[in-house]
């Protein structure tokens, strides 16, 4: 079992060493996986040892190859002890330093952005460092979609917002709080030179399918071609795929399985960063730093310190997604501003709301909470969804399927028999089975109507997609010390800064990657006028 389905391997001995793995067929999310699937083979040849690191980023996936293994050989009566070897890493070497103009940490659509920009504008040598071994990000498991303003696209699609509409959206889907309309305005301002970039250079995005990324707004999302009309059903690589092939075109360089440790100063002076990857330790000296490391939805430890009321939720986003860019600037005493996480509906880590059963958390014919009542689920925007399962009992709700719609129901056995769902021939059986308050349930039933038996119940529970607490910067995408001066040479955009463009919720589909690709391109444009001054 991989991160999401069954992974089958085929595993060549000669001479009682493996001289092949090939991964035959597997189910987990592409350009994710992927990174196991081309890399660990080579690497359990290479050491033969079925306990070898597994590939950052890919552990779920990694752990499922690795157990394929492990039963091949079992299966085929080899002594699998001879395999094992420990997951002891090797002694790393300390390189010397190296010098940059800039260094991007990170390569999420914010990182990438602030690379392209700086490689496009200026003479600038720029590298972008990932700590995973693929890029992207929690761009990788996104809907696939980013909203654009103030562009020729916007012009073609005759749909657009102003300045002032899309700041006052924000404002109004921000439950009161001040945001940084200084930074808007700059996003505003530059997002039609990203965007036109992009689609010109072959954003996987279509005209013709656009959406409003939230009706109350003017924001038209472009979704991705690849997911056409269902985003959620299978999520998205295309896009940041896209983005970081144009990196490369530009000539950014990007450094895989590199993680920086921490930021270098002189002071309150940035100097650089401290990296390690798989085999070195290492310096890079730069002049500016941009930080685009994403959020920390899955550091339980910063959830309990800026958002402790959301802890029940599980995450589904990048991996990577551990708030390293809020604990390295702890020294440069960084503020972090903004409340509340991003998120909706899910079934588990594994499915989340994608998929053939993932995505029947999000429109079953009714959903209640254990007390039977209706709890407003499918009355608000999808991303209010979230603080509404962790207001309720055990902080999550229970979505029921009739049997009348006949399309649905090979879907919904086939949930059945992955248990992701349980199947009931009353309601008195699904109250029991699901332990919800059978009395309320059959008055929420009358109310809200529901068809005949049998009955499809499935538990839907709290999910991330990001955090919304970041870090404080000002309207160039500076960092901002306690003082609320900029810390000298420190730069971030991306899921770091959310705090600083919204609040409470998730305002509006596209948000997470139009306000990453912008803001990137704020803090590069920044940087590079400083750099040039």
């Amino acid at each position: 079992m991989g991160m999401k389905s069954t992974i089958e391997v085929e595993v060549v001995l000669d001479n009682n060493s493996i001289s092949a793995v090939n991964v035959i067929s597997h189910g987990d999310t592409q350009g994710i996986a992927d990174a196991a699937v081309n890399a660990l083979p080579q690497i359990l040849v290479e050491t033969q040892n079925i306990e070898a690191d597994n590939i950052t980023g890919a552990t779920m996936t990694s752990l499922g190859i690795k157990n394929a293994v492990k039963a091949a050989l079992e299966n085929s009566g080899v002594d699998v002890n001879s395999f094992k070897k420990g997951t002891t890493a090797a002694e790393k070497t300390a390189k010397e330093a190296e010098s940059y103009d800039v260094v991007v940490v990170g390569s999420g659509m914010a990182g990438l952005s602030a690379a392209i920009d700086i490689a496009r504008n200026s003479d600038l040598s720029v590298v972008v460092l990932e700590k995973n071994a693929y890029t992207g990000g929690s761009s990788r498991v996104c809907g696939g979609g980013i909203w654009a303003v103030n562009s020729e696209l916007n012009k073609e699609i005759e749909m657009d917002s102003t300045k002032e509409e899309m700041i006052g959206f924000l404002k109004d889907h921000s439950e009161g709080a001040e945001l940084n309309e200084a930074l808007l305005s700059n996003i505003y301002d530059g997002a039609a030179e990203i965007i036109e970039y992009y689609y010109n250079n072959g954003l996987p995005v279509v005209l013709d399918t656009w959406s409003l990324g939230h009706p109350e707004s003017k924001l038209p999302v472009l979704w991705s071609k690849y997911n056409k009309k269902y985003p959620w059903l299978v999520g998205e690589n295309g896009l940041i795929d896209a983005v970081a092939a144009m990196a490369e075109k530009e000539g950014v360089e990007i450094r895989l399985n590199c993680k920086v440790m921490e930021i270098n100063a002189e002071g309150d002076l940035v100097t650089g960063v401290q990296v390690e990857d798989q085999k070195n330790t290492y310096e890079i000296n730069a002049r500016k730093v941009i930080l685009a490391t994403g959020g920390f939805t899955r550091n339980p430890e910063l959830i309990e310190t800026y958002a402790p009321e959301y802890a029940s939720g599980f995450a589904f986003t990048g991996a990577g997604s551990t708030g390293d860019g809020i604990v390295m600037t702890e020294k440069f005493g960084a503020q972090v501003v903004g409340e509340g996480m991003m998120g909706l509906t899910g079934y588990n880590a594994n499915y989340g709301y994608y998929g053939s059963e993932g995505s029947l958390v999000r429109s079953p014919v009714i959903a209640v909470n254990a007390e039977g009542n209706d709890f407003g689920m499918k009355d608000v925007f999808y991303s209010e969804t979230l603080k509404l399962l962790i207001d309720q009992p055990g902080n999550e709700g229970y979505g029921i399927y009739d049997s009348s719609n006949p399309d649905l129901i090979e879907r919904l056995e086939d949930a059945v028999a992955k248990n992701v769902m349980t199947r009931y021939d009353s309601l008195e059986a699904l109250a029991e089975g699901m332990k919800i308050n059978a009395e309320n349930l059959q008055k929420t039933v009358a109310e809200k109507g529901l068809g005949e038996a049998p009955y499809y119940g499935i538990v839907i529970r709290p999910l991330f997609i990001g955090s919304i607490p970041g870090l404080k910067v000002d309207a160039e995408c500076r960092v901002l010390n306690g003082n609320d001066e900029p810390v000298e040479n420190l730069f971030a955009a991306g899921e770091l800064i959310f705090g600083n463009a919204f609040n409470g919720h998730y305002p509006a589909s596209g948000t997470g990657v139009g306000i990453s690709a912008y803001s990137g391109g704020v803090a590069a444009k920044a940087a590079v006028a400083e750099l040039n001054q």
